[in-house]
């Protein structure tokens, strides 16, 4: 069975000669054939993983973010989608968190192995020598993975796949804001997603859309936000969704009305934690399919991946993509 590994050198506290060096090293003691690519610009990743289940390697290992891992399943579901392929012939998709918020694999999570992965290597004291030993441990475990292979829902956003969340109003407008204040140049990036929520806060306002769940039936509706939601968490570690499943065959839809400037204090921190169930705001749906439609353009958010939009399409794919978990 081929592998091939597609590395993000800008996630996280990425070191790519490390990386390279840790890929090369456990392949050659195991045998495996291989490929490794690193990516150079916007959608390398995408176009990187159609090619390589296209040249028929079983095993695609994204390497890096969630940003990293939406563009890779994206490659790999167009492979899927115009091939007829048995079920040996579809290849699997490996995540290898190294990103920032690692929010996807917070969901698959179930045994605490990919948190302690990703807490040792992103200790800033580690030296480089221990980084490296870290990161050999975190490919082994993703290359021991590939025995374990589960099938994940898929969402789909106007056309465009997803394996996390999308979402309309508040919290896309905060990543908006704050990627135009990571090009600042006295803003540090630390600092650019809580002057984005600051700033959006103080702008905060009603956003009139209607909404369909599973019919051709719309409601009005004045919202601050609606997430999509496939996996439980996004944001680096919020949690819209507490009641998420990857494998059911639903979205978990959570709509929340329009919340007032005073009531923001007490809504986001419970929305954070995912408690914000009891909230008279707060409505959760499970259902394939939603629209959503506005007469003015609303933030649309799609794995991190941000726009302005009318019209926003979901649907979810049941058990479409194959996956290898870490356990």
């Amino acid at each position: 069975m081929k592998h091939c590994f597609i590395v993000n050198p800008t996630a996280g506290r990425m070191n790519a000669d490390m990386c390279r060096k840790s890929i090369e090293s456990i392949c050659a003691d195991r045998k495996i054939e291989f490929e490794l690519k690193f990516s150079q610009a916007e959608g390398d990743i995408d176009r990187l993983a159609e090619e390589a289940a296209s040249n028929g390697f079983k095993y695609i290992y994204a390497i890096g973010g969630d940003g990293t891992l939406n563009e890779a399943a994206n490659g790999i579901m167009k492979y899927i989608d115009a091939s007829d392929l048995t079920e040996n012939e579809t290849p699997v998709m490996v995540p290898v968190p190294c990103g920032t918020g690692n929010d996807f694999v917070r969901t698959i999570d179930t045994s605490g192995v990919y948190k302690k992965y990703i807490d040792n290597i992103n200790k800033k004291s580690k030296t480089s020598e221990e980084y490296q030993k870290e990161l050999d441990k975190l490919i082994c475990s993703a290359v021991d993975s590939v025995g374990n292979v589960k099938k994940i829902d898929v969402g789909t956003a106007n056309g465009r796949y997803f394996i996390n969340i999308a979402s309309i109003g508040f919290d896309a407008e905060v990543v908006i804001s704050a990627k135009n204040y990571k090009n600042k140049k006295f803003i540090p990036n630390s600092m650019a997603y809580y002057i984005g929520v600051f700033t959006t806060f103080l702008s905060l306002k009603p956003r009139y859309v209607k909404i369909s769940y599973d019919s051709d039936e719309f409601v009005d509706k004045n919202i601050t936000l609606v997430a999509i939601a496939n996996g439980k968490y996004y944001g680096g570690g919020v949690m819209p969704a507490p009641d998420a499943d990857l494998k059911d065959g639903k979205f978990d839809v959570c709509t929340v009305d329009f919340v007032r400037r005073y009531m923001v204090p007490i809504f986001f921190p419970k929305y954070n934690k995912g408690r914000h169930g009891s909230m008279k705001q707060v409505d959760f749906k499970k259902c394939r399919k939603v629209v959503i439609a506005s007469e003015k353009p609303f933030a649309f958010n799609v794995d991190g991946e941000v726009s302005y939009e009318t019209r926003g399409e979901f649907e979810i794919c049941k058990n479409k993509i194959p996956m290898a978990i870490m356990k």
